[in-house]
Protein backbone atom coordinates (compact mmCIF):
# COMPACT_ATOMS: atom_id res chain seq x y z
CA UNK A 1 0.00 0.00 0.00
CA UNK A 2 1.28 3.58 -0.88
CA UNK A 3 1.34 6.00 2.53
CA UNK A 4 -0.89 8.79 2.17
CA UNK A 5 1.42 10.71 3.29
CA UNK A 6 3.33 10.56 0.24
CA UNK A 7 0.52 12.10 -1.41
CA UNK A 8 0.24 14.82 1.17
CA UNK A 9 4.19 15.60 0.39
CA UNK A 10 2.92 15.99 -3.37
CA UNK A 11 0.54 18.01 -2.79
CA UNK A 12 2.75 20.92 -0.94
CA UNK A 13 4.26 21.68 -4.21
CA UNK A 14 1.08 23.58 -5.04
CA UNK A 15 0.89 24.84 -1.10
CA UNK A 16 2.13 27.55 0.69
CA UNK A 17 4.95 25.92 2.07
CA UNK A 18 6.24 22.89 -0.79
CA UNK A 19 8.34 20.38 0.57
CA UNK A 20 9.32 19.26 -3.10
CA UNK A 21 10.23 21.49 -6.15
CA UNK A 22 6.63 21.43 -8.08
CA UNK A 23 8.58 20.09 -10.94
CA UNK A 24 8.71 16.73 -9.75
CA UNK A 25 5.00 16.45 -10.04
CA UNK A 26 4.78 18.92 -12.85
CA UNK A 27 7.02 17.17 -15.62
CA UNK A 28 6.57 15.58 -19.02
CA UNK A 29 6.64 12.33 -17.45
CA UNK A 30 3.28 12.78 -15.71
CA UNK A 31 1.69 14.70 -18.34
CA UNK A 32 2.52 11.67 -20.66
CA UNK A 33 0.74 9.23 -18.30
CA UNK A 34 -2.68 11.12 -17.31
CA UNK A 35 -2.50 12.08 -21.46
CA UNK A 36 -2.44 7.93 -22.34
CA UNK A 37 -4.85 6.90 -19.21
CA UNK A 38 -7.34 9.36 -21.20
CA UNK A 39 -6.69 8.21 -24.57
CA UNK A 40 -6.89 4.62 -23.54
CA UNK A 41 -10.53 5.26 -22.88
CA UNK A 42 -11.48 6.89 -25.74
CA UNK A 43 -13.03 5.99 -29.27
CA UNK A 44 -11.33 7.51 -31.66
CA UNK A 45 -9.91 7.45 -35.58
CA UNK A 46 -7.60 8.37 -37.58
CA UNK A 47 -5.43 9.57 -34.91
CA UNK A 48 -1.64 8.50 -34.50
CA UNK A 49 -2.33 7.48 -30.38
CA UNK A 50 -5.92 5.53 -31.17
CA UNK A 51 -5.51 2.38 -28.91
CA UNK A 52 -6.23 -0.59 -30.90
CA UNK A 53 -8.64 -3.13 -29.50
CA UNK A 54 -7.01 -4.91 -26.61
CA UNK A 55 -4.05 -2.29 -26.40
CA UNK A 56 -2.59 -1.00 -23.41
CA UNK A 57 -0.10 1.65 -22.11
CA UNK A 58 3.46 1.17 -19.91
CA UNK A 59 5.35 4.08 -18.69
CA UNK A 60 9.29 3.40 -18.08
CA UNK A 61 9.35 0.28 -19.95
CA UNK A 62 12.65 -0.67 -21.14
CA UNK A 63 13.69 -1.56 -24.40
CA UNK A 64 16.45 -3.97 -25.69
CA UNK A 65 19.06 -2.85 -28.18
CA UNK A 66 21.15 -4.78 -30.44
CA UNK A 67 24.14 -2.84 -29.80
CA UNK A 68 24.91 -4.73 -26.46
CA UNK A 69 28.13 -5.73 -25.17
CA UNK A 70 29.97 -8.12 -26.76
CA UNK A 71 33.43 -8.23 -24.58
CA UNK A 72 32.98 -6.71 -20.71
CA UNK A 73 35.10 -4.03 -22.32
CA UNK A 74 33.40 -3.29 -25.42
CA UNK A 75 33.47 0.27 -26.13
CA UNK A 76 30.66 0.36 -29.13
CA UNK A 77 27.68 -1.00 -26.26
CA UNK A 78 24.67 0.47 -24.83
CA UNK A 79 22.37 -0.18 -22.37
CA UNK A 80 18.46 -0.14 -22.27
CA UNK A 81 16.30 2.25 -23.27
CA UNK A 82 13.76 3.99 -21.54
CA UNK A 83 10.81 4.55 -23.00
CA UNK A 84 8.47 7.32 -21.73
CA UNK A 85 5.26 5.82 -22.92
CA UNK A 86 4.76 2.24 -24.78
CA UNK A 87 1.46 1.80 -26.50
CA UNK A 88 -0.04 -1.72 -27.89
CA UNK A 89 -0.62 -4.91 -27.19
CA UNK A 90 2.50 -4.93 -25.21
CA UNK A 91 3.77 -6.98 -22.23
CA UNK A 92 5.94 -5.90 -19.24
CA UNK A 93 7.66 -8.11 -17.11
CA UNK A 94 6.63 -8.23 -13.26
CA UNK A 95 9.45 -8.74 -11.25
CA UNK A 96 12.51 -7.16 -11.19
CA UNK A 97 13.13 -4.34 -13.98
CA UNK A 98 10.63 -3.61 -17.15
CA UNK A 99 11.44 -4.86 -19.68
CA UNK A 100 8.98 -4.32 -22.34
CA UNK A 101 8.20 -7.84 -25.00
CA UNK A 102 4.74 -8.16 -27.70
CA UNK A 103 2.07 -10.29 -27.38
CA UNK A 104 2.07 -12.96 -29.55
CA UNK A 105 -0.85 -11.88 -31.50
CA UNK A 106 0.60 -7.93 -31.23
CA UNK A 107 -0.74 -5.35 -34.40
CA UNK A 108 0.07 -2.02 -32.37
CA UNK A 109 3.21 -1.14 -31.35
CA UNK A 110 4.36 2.42 -30.56
CA UNK A 111 6.76 4.26 -28.68
CA UNK A 112 6.51 8.13 -27.29
CA UNK A 113 8.97 10.33 -25.67
CA UNK A 114 7.18 12.73 -24.07
CA UNK A 115 9.56 16.82 -24.25
CA UNK A 116 8.58 20.55 -22.60
CA UNK A 117 11.44 22.82 -23.16
CA UNK A 118 14.27 20.10 -24.00
CA UNK A 119 15.55 18.76 -26.99
CA UNK A 120 15.98 14.80 -27.77
CA UNK A 121 19.57 13.85 -26.39
CA UNK A 122 22.44 13.98 -28.54
CA UNK A 123 23.99 10.67 -28.36
CA UNK A 124 25.38 7.88 -25.84
CA UNK A 125 28.26 7.37 -24.20
CA UNK A 126 29.98 4.78 -26.73
CA UNK A 127 28.51 6.61 -29.81
CA UNK A 128 27.96 10.18 -29.03
CA UNK A 129 26.31 10.60 -32.81
CA UNK A 130 23.45 8.08 -31.80
CA UNK A 131 20.92 10.79 -31.22
CA UNK A 132 17.73 9.84 -28.99
CA UNK A 133 15.25 9.30 -32.05
CA UNK A 134 17.43 6.95 -33.93
CA UNK A 135 18.17 5.15 -30.83
CA UNK A 136 14.54 4.48 -29.95
CA UNK A 137 13.86 3.03 -33.74
CA UNK A 138 16.76 0.90 -33.33
CA UNK A 139 15.80 -0.23 -30.12
CA UNK A 140 11.81 -1.30 -31.81
CA UNK A 141 13.45 -2.66 -34.72
CA UNK A 142 15.23 -5.49 -31.53
CA UNK A 143 12.19 -6.00 -29.72
CA UNK A 144 10.37 -7.05 -33.29
CA UNK A 145 13.49 -9.25 -33.52
CA UNK A 146 13.66 -10.55 -30.34
CA UNK A 147 10.05 -11.72 -30.43
CA UNK A 148 9.90 -12.48 -33.94
CA UNK A 149 7.43 -9.96 -35.05
CA UNK A 150 7.92 -8.92 -38.60
CA UNK A 151 7.05 -5.27 -39.82
CA UNK A 152 3.62 -6.98 -41.96
CA UNK A 153 2.11 -8.95 -39.09
CA UNK A 154 1.45 -4.97 -37.85
CA UNK A 155 -1.47 -2.21 -38.46
CA UNK A 156 0.69 0.26 -36.28
CA UNK A 157 3.91 1.41 -35.76
CA UNK A 158 4.94 4.76 -34.65
CA UNK A 159 7.39 6.60 -32.57
CA UNK A 160 6.06 10.01 -31.77
CA UNK A 161 7.93 13.21 -30.08
CA UNK A 162 5.62 15.00 -28.01
CA UNK A 163 5.79 18.52 -27.07
CA UNK A 164 4.88 21.76 -26.66
CA UNK A 165 3.59 23.57 -29.89
CA UNK A 166 6.07 26.20 -29.87
CA UNK A 167 8.90 23.94 -29.44
CA UNK A 168 7.73 21.68 -32.56
CA UNK A 169 7.16 24.94 -34.43
CA UNK A 170 10.51 26.37 -32.97
CA UNK A 171 12.56 23.11 -35.11
CA UNK A 172 14.06 22.01 -32.17
CA UNK A 173 13.94 18.38 -32.94
CA UNK A 174 14.98 18.88 -36.77
CA UNK A 175 16.50 16.93 -38.70
CA UNK A 176 16.51 14.09 -35.79
CA UNK A 177 12.90 13.12 -36.43
CA UNK A 178 13.24 12.50 -40.21
CA UNK A 179 13.21 9.32 -42.33
CA UNK A 180 16.39 9.85 -43.94
CA UNK A 181 18.51 10.57 -40.97
CA UNK A 182 17.17 8.26 -38.50
CA UNK A 183 18.21 5.56 -41.24
CA UNK A 184 21.39 7.06 -41.98
CA UNK A 185 22.44 7.21 -38.17
CA UNK A 186 21.71 3.53 -37.49
CA UNK A 187 23.48 2.79 -40.93
CA UNK A 188 26.59 4.88 -39.04
CA UNK A 189 26.18 2.94 -35.82
CA UNK A 190 25.72 -0.83 -37.43
CA UNK A 191 29.01 0.06 -39.54
CA UNK A 192 30.91 -0.07 -36.39
CA UNK A 193 30.04 -3.54 -35.64
CA UNK A 194 32.56 -4.79 -39.10
CA UNK A 195 29.45 -6.44 -40.39
CA UNK A 196 27.75 -8.65 -37.95
CA UNK A 197 25.09 -6.77 -37.64
CA UNK A 198 24.14 -6.22 -41.19
CA UNK A 199 21.80 -9.38 -40.89
CA UNK A 200 19.98 -7.64 -38.43
CA UNK A 201 19.51 -4.25 -39.79
CA UNK A 202 18.87 -5.66 -43.60
CA UNK A 203 16.02 -8.00 -41.99
CA UNK A 204 14.81 -5.86 -38.98
CA UNK A 205 15.62 -2.39 -39.35
CA UNK A 206 14.95 -1.82 -42.87
CA UNK A 207 11.67 -2.99 -42.81
CA UNK A 208 10.90 -1.03 -39.81
CA UNK A 209 11.97 1.89 -41.32
CA UNK A 210 9.99 2.12 -44.27
CA UNK A 211 6.82 1.18 -42.25
CA UNK A 212 6.77 3.33 -39.10
CA UNK A 213 5.24 6.60 -38.57
CA UNK A 214 7.70 9.20 -37.60
CA UNK A 215 6.23 12.64 -36.40
CA UNK A 216 5.33 14.96 -33.55
CA UNK A 217 2.47 15.78 -31.79
CA UNK A 218 1.59 18.89 -29.58
CA UNK A 219 0.10 18.43 -26.19
CA UNK A 220 -1.82 21.18 -27.46
CA UNK A 221 -3.49 18.54 -30.09
CA UNK A 222 -4.03 15.96 -27.43
CA UNK A 223 -5.33 18.32 -25.14
CA UNK A 224 -7.81 19.58 -27.75
CA UNK A 225 -8.78 16.24 -28.70
CA UNK A 226 -9.81 14.92 -25.34
CA UNK A 227 -12.01 18.02 -24.97
CA UNK A 228 -13.43 17.20 -28.08
CA UNK A 229 -14.52 14.02 -27.00
CA UNK A 230 -16.17 15.44 -23.53
CA UNK A 231 -13.95 13.32 -21.47
CA UNK A 232 -14.42 14.17 -17.57
CA UNK A 233 -10.75 14.21 -17.15
CA UNK A 234 -10.24 16.95 -19.63
CA UNK A 235 -10.65 20.07 -17.95
CA UNK A 236 -8.08 18.80 -14.89
CA UNK A 237 -5.75 17.22 -18.20
CA UNK A 238 -5.55 21.02 -19.26
CA UNK A 239 -4.91 23.05 -15.63
CA UNK A 240 -1.94 20.02 -15.13
CA UNK A 241 -0.55 21.35 -18.42
CA UNK A 242 -0.85 24.62 -18.18
CA UNK A 243 1.01 24.10 -14.64
CA UNK A 244 3.41 21.98 -16.80
CA UNK A 245 4.14 25.20 -18.75
CA UNK A 246 4.08 27.60 -15.71
CA UNK A 247 7.27 25.50 -13.76
CA UNK A 248 8.78 24.26 -16.70
CA UNK A 249 9.44 26.89 -18.71
CA UNK A 250 12.90 28.13 -19.34
CA UNK A 251 13.97 31.12 -17.12
CA UNK A 252 15.52 34.08 -18.26
CA UNK A 253 19.24 34.29 -17.08
CA UNK A 254 19.62 37.47 -14.76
Amino acid sequence: MIPKRILDILMSTVGETPQLPPTIVFNEGWLLRLSLDCLSRLSLADHPLSFAPKATWFSEALLPTAFRPRTRADKLSESYTHADGAIGHIKVAKAGSAYLGLDKEAIQFIITEAKMFSALSTGVKNAPFFNQAARSVACMAQVLCRDERPVDQFASLGFYVIAPEVVITAGVFNPQMTREHVQATIAERVRGYDGTLDEWYNAWFIPLIHRIDLRYISWEDIVTLIESKGDPAASELKNFYQNCLKYNRPRKKT
